[in-house]
């Protein structure tokens, strides 16, 4: 089997945010496909800090984390609410929520912004 050949292109600045595209080959031909980069705009972001922790940050205010968040809840991939996230020592834990592999969609309130993050459990 021959290699698969990613390729990326530079991302462009593009009103704020930033975009690219990425072309994949394989032995059947290739594709190119546009991409979007986050909205950098956005001050409160959900990132990973351990196995199955995660805090949320604040860009706007020098990456402090977050520690109050009235909403914290845990989705399934179908968007069911299974839980509020549990914190335990200052981070979100999603450990109780299903099984490794589950794929499982964080969603958190932080002063009126909603902020999600999609995730697969360690």
């Amino acid at each position: 089997m021959k290699a698969r050949k990613y390729y990326l292109k530079t991302p462009i600045p593009f009103s704020g945010k930033f975009y690219g595209e990425v072309t994949v080959t394989n032995p059947n031909g290739s594709v190119t496909k546009p991409f979007f980069g986050p909205d950098h705009e956005r001050c409160y972001i959900i990132r990973k800090v351990g196995e199955d922790k995660y805090e949320v940050i604040d860009r706007c205010d020098g990456y402090r984390v977050v520690d109050a968040m009235p909403i914290k809840e845990i989705y399934d991939q179908y968007g069911t609410k299974l839980q509020d996230a549990p914190v335990v020592n200052g981070k979100l834990d999603i450990s109780q929520s299903g099984s490794s592999g589950d794929i499982r969609i964080i969603r958190v309130v932080v002063n009126g912004e909603n902020v999600s993050k999609i995730v697969i459990k360690d």
